[in-house]
C-alpha cells in the first residue's frame, strides 16, 4: 500500500494503480445478491504507521489531498483475493492489556512561501502571546507519561522565548463520570 508518491523523479514508484486484495462474501453462487458484500482494507490520507527507519509509530499525512479513492471493477479476470486464515485456538503466549494511543491537533491555516507543501496552525504575535490547546485522552493510564511532538517555525527579527507547559484538568461529565483532559499551554515572550 503506497503512502505518497515520491517527489524525486528517479525514485521507484508503481506505474499503474495498486491492486488491493478483496474478500467477497457470498460469491460462491456466482451472483452478487442483496446479502453479499465486499471487504477490503483502504487507508485514508492521514494515518499512523510504523516507520522502519525511525523504528517508531509515525503520523503520515498527504500534503496535497484530504481524499483517497478506490475503484472496484467487475468483469474480466478475477482480481486478488484475501487469504482466509483459521482462528488461533491455543492460549496466547502474550496478552496485551494496554496500547499506545495517539491524538493530534494540526490545523492547516498558514502556508509560508505559498508552496502548498508546508502548512502551519495558529500564529503568535505581539497581540496573541498565549494559546491553550486541549485533547481528550479517553482511558489514559495516569501513571504513563504523555509524549508531545511540537513543531514551530519562527519568522521574527527579534529574540523570543517559547514556553510549553502541561496541566491535567479533571472535570465532571454526564452521570458524575470523571474524565481527563490534557491541556498544553503555549506562551510566547517577544523581547
Amino acid at each position: 500500500m503506497v503512502k505518497v508518491l515520491p517527489e524525486l523523479q528517479s525514485a521507484p514508484r508503481p506505474n499503474d494503480l495498486v491492486e488491493n486484495a478483496i474478500l467477497i462474501v457470498g460469491e460462491e453462487d456466482g451472483k452478487f445478491d442483496a446479502n453479499d458484500y465486499i471487504l477490503f482494507y483502504g487507508r485514508g490520507t492521514d494515518f499512523f504507521d510504523y516507520d522502519v527507519d525511525g523504528k517508531t509509530i509515525k503520523r503520515f499525512k498527504h500534503p496535497y489531498s484530504k481524499s483517497n479513492y478506490y475503484w472496484i471493477t467487475s468483469g474480466g479476470a478475477q482480481g486478488k483475493r484475501m487469504n482466509r486464515k483459521s482462528s488461533l485456538t491455543d492460549n496466547p503466549d502474550f496478552q496485551q492489556n494496554t496500547t499506545v494511543a495517539f491524538a493530534f491537533k494540526e490545523d492547516d491555516k498558514i502556508n509560508l512561501g505559498k508552496t502548498g507543501r508546508q502548512w502551519f496552525g495558529d500564529d503568535f504575535s505581539q497581540t496573541i502571546l498565549q494559546r491553550v490547546y486541549m485533547n481528550k485522552l479517553d482511558a489514559r493510564i495516569p501513571t504513563e507519561p504523555v509524549k508531545y511532538n511540537v513543531r514551530f517555525i519562527v519568522g521574527s527579527s527579534t529574540n523570543l522565548t517559547l514556553t510549553v507547559s502541561e496541566m491535567v484538568i479533571k472535570f465532571i461529565q454526564d452521570c458524575f463520570q470523571v474524565m481527563e483532559t490534557t491541556s498544553i499551554r503555549l506562551d510566547v515572550h517577544i523581547l
